[in-house]
């Protein structure tokens, strides 16, 4: 019984995380109304914690009468994902510009966190 709690209250615990992504997420994209593209202007690297690098774009974009760059929020450990000269369509809050979503899509990352929790979930119940 000791192990079915366990995995069942960490399956809640991450439940309640990617409904929690999934909130911020939507409305970060009900914000992020205006439509324009962007342009990679370059990729950095950077080290993580566990020492494996990371690649992370930097887009430059108009919004209003600013030219924009913001680092992206989606990173790839694969340097040859993000090219220099790619273009993508992005939207951007009007409101607060150096705020945008690619594609019009999120990551995703709450989604990935339900479906883990419902894993652990069933698994907690295979442990009665």
């Amino acid at each position: 019984m000791g192990k079915f709690v366990l995995y069942m209250l960490v399956g809640i615990v991450l439940a309640l995380l990617g409904i929690l992504a999934i909130y911020i997420e939507r409305r970060k994209m009900s914000r992020c109304t205006a439509k324009t593209t962007a342009t990679i202007v370059s990729v950095e690297k950077e080290k993580k914690v566990e020492g494996e690098s990371v690649y992370i774009p930097v887009y430059e974009y108009s919004a209003g009468n600013k030219i924009m760059q913001e680092k992206g929020y989606i990173h790839s450990s694969g340097k040859d994902k993000y090219k220099v000269g790619q273009i993508t369509e992005i939207a951007y809050n009007p409101d607060k510009p150096d705020e945008f979503i690619i594609n019009g899509k999120g990551t995703g990352f709450g989604y990935a966190l339900l479906v883990l929790a419902l894993i652990v979930i069933a698994v907690s119940f295979s442990q009665l």
